[in-house]
């Protein structure tokens, strides 16, 4: 078995962060976890891999892109969330690209959030399993998804961005505003999202 993160940032890949999160993945998973670039994702060795996957995982931007830059920069990322039937978690800014590639829209918020924040979960998913209705997990972001995709709905909602989360009803595609990734040993919601995220993947096997 195998999830493999899909890098997005377009500063270089294999940020220490993704690293991190890789290593971090891996010790929760107990399975093999790798990470490619975006700009990979059109190499042929690449799409093999994507292939033998078990899941995937859209990471975020790591810095600011315009937004009008998506649909060019990203196109193979684009064809890989429409077509792909793998369960993907899309983070940040890859929850972004998951909802512009489905027909949804984003848009700036004009002021950044960051560090942990409260989230209210609207409505459980498995997503969400074991969480209360409450739970604190930690943003870095300036834009946010403010339309839906079709067929996908709203899971979680904050003060700062209407959309912290979504999911496909037809599908198994999430999306997350948030870092779940960016847990510790106080806020350990996000810990869980990711377990449960590998539960989904591995039930669907």
């Amino acid at each position: 078995m195998l999830i493999l993160i899909v890098d997005n940032s377009p500063i270089g890949p294999y940020r220490p962060r993704i690293t991190r999160f890789r290593k971090r993945l891996k010790e929760l998973t107990k399975v093999s976890v790798k990470a490619v670039s975006f700009s990979s994702l059109r190499l042929e060795r690449i799409k093999k891999l994507v292939d033998k996957s078990t899941a995937l995982i859209l990471g975020g931007f790591g810095t600011w892109i315009p937004r009008e830059y998506y649909p060019i920069v990203y196109r193979e990322e684009f064809t890989l969330i429409r077509e792909s039937d793998k369960p993907i978690l899309g983070i940040c800014g890859g929850h972004q690209l998951m909802a512009i590639a489905l027909g949804g829209a984003v848009e700036g918020q004009g002021y950044m959030v960051r560090g942990f924040k409260k989230i209210e979960i609207l409505e459980y998913n498995p997503l969400f399993d074991g969480l209360n209705k409450f739970i604190i997990v930690y943003e870095s972001h300036r834009d946010h998804v403010v339309k839906l995709p079709f067929d996908f709905k709203v899971a979680a909602t904050s003060k700062y961005t209407k959309i912290e989360a979504m999911y496909s009803i037809s599908r198994p595609l999430y999306g997350v505003q948030f870092h779940p990734e960016r847990y510790n040993s106080r806020y350990t919601d996000g810990r869980i999202i990711l377990e449960n995220f590998w539960k989904i993947a591995k039930g669907l096997l």
